[in-house]
């Protein structure tokens, strides 16, 4: 038996290690010492959508997402998720999550810093796309 077989989770060459097990968050894989480590394929995408949102007021969400979705299919090779599966307007709104800001809700529902997965976007760039989709009742 493989290790491949042995661990179906296993992705190699795309994190900082030379091989990680998967998180069960998109963006994040786990390292050998059990280190959290950002995947950079799939932190790309995610950047991509917050930054998008946060950057381009003059387009809705829909729109926005819309286009990020149909620019993804026409790539070559294809830039698909986890499960892979072409990505969908609402699918790529669901990226717009406070971990990927180095935050958490808490139990009061307030954004607070979460220690142990590390950034990838900005907090202040993740606010405006996300008060934006909340706005927009995207999500």
């Amino acid at each position: 038996m493989t290790i491949l077989e042995h661990h179906p989770d296993m992705i190699l060459n795309e994190s900082p290690r030379a091989a990680a097990v998967r998180s069960k968050i998109y963006g994040y894989a786990f390292a050998d010492d059990g280190e959290i480590v950002v995947v950079e394929k799939e932190a790309a995408v995610i950047e991509n959508v917050i930054s998008q949102l946060a950057d381009i007021p003059f387009l809705s969400c829909e729109k926005i997402l819309t286009l990020i979705a149909n620019e993804y299919r026409r790539a070559n090779p294809r830039i698909l998720n986890r499960s892979k599966r072409l990505w969908s307007p609402k699918t790529l709104a669901l990226l717009c999550r406070p971990i990927y800001a180095g935050l958490e809700v808490n139990s009061l529902g307030i954004l607070v810093r979460t220690f142990g997965y590390p950034e990838i976007v900005s907090a202040s760039k993740f606010k405006l796309a996300w008060k934006r989709l909340k706005r927009e009742k995207f999500i």
